[in-house]
C-alpha cells in the first residue's frame, strides 16, 4: 500500500488532472480508493494489465472523455512535475505519448485519444511493440522519458535500488525502516560465504 499512497499522493497534487479513474479487484486497495475522488472499476473476468487498461479506456469513452494516460500503481517516485509534463504533452499531442521503463525496454505509461490509437501490450519489451504499432497507423509518436514514472518495482533488486536512492517517499521510509539493505547485505554474505570441501 506504501507505493499506491506514493502514487496518489502525486496525482492529487495535479491542477490539471481531470479525474482519476482506478481499475482493479483488490479488496484492500478498493476500501482505500473509496475514501478518495477516485471512480473505480471492477477489473473483471480476466484480471490482466491489458486487458484492465482495454476495459478502463472502453468505460472513459462511454463518458465521452477524450484523451487518457495510465499510471501504474508501482511507480513510488512519481513526482506532480513528471504529471505535469505528461499531462501537457498529452494535451498537445494528436498521437500516443510511451514513457519508457527504467530499463528502456518496457513501457510505464500509454497516453492516446480516444477511441484508443493502439491496443496496449505491456509486458516483456512492450516500448518497442507500442513503437512499432504507433509506426504502422501512421500516427505521431512522442517518447517521454520520466525517471519516477519510468521507475516500477518490479524485482527484489528494485526495492534495493529504490533503498539507495536519496527521498523520503513512505516507500522509501518503510524500507529505510525494514534495514532493507543491510538485510539484503547479510543475504548476500550468507550465501557467498559457503565453503565447498574438495575431494580428492
Amino acid at each position: 500500500m506504501f507505493m499506491l499512497e506514493d502514487v496518489f499522493a502525486a496525482l492529487k497534487n495535479v491542477p490539471g488532472l481531470g479525474g482519476l479513474l482506478v481499475i482493479t479487484d483488490c479488496p484492500t486497495i478498493k476500501h482505500y480508493c473509496r475514501k478518495l475522488d477516485v471512480i473505480l472499476l471492477e477489473e473483471g473476468d480476466r484480471p490482466e494489465l491489458n486487458s484492465a487498461v482495454s476495459k478502463a479506456v472502453q468505460f472513459l469513452e462511454k463518458l465521452g472523455i477524450k484523451r487518457f494516460f495510465t499510471v501504474p500503481g508501482d511507480v513510488p517516485l512519481l513526482d506532480s512535475s513528471e504529471l505535469n509534463q505528461l499531462i501537457e504533452c498529452v494535451k498537445n499531442s494528436k498521437g500516443v505519448t510511451l514513457v519508457p521503463s527504467h530499463d528502456g525496454l518496457g513501457t510505464n505509461s500509454i497516453s492516446s485519444l480516444i477511441p484508443s490509437h493502439i491496443t496496449p501490450q505491456f509486458g516483456s519489451n512492450s516500448l518497442s511493440i507500442h513503437h512499432q504499432m504507433v509506426r504502422d497507423i501512421g500516427v505521431p509518436l512522442n517518447v517521454l522519458p520520466l525517471p519516477g514514472l519510468g521507475f516500477d518495482i518490479d524485482w527484489p533488486d528494485d526495492l534495493i535500488q529504490l533503498a539507495s536512492i536519496d527521498g523520503d517517499s513512505r516507500s522509501q521510509r518503510y524500507l529505510s525502516r525494514i534495514d532493507v539493505i543491510q538485510r539484503q547485505s547479510r543475504a548476500s554474505k550468507q550465501t557467498t560465504g559457503i565453503e565447498f570441501e574438495q575431494r580428492d
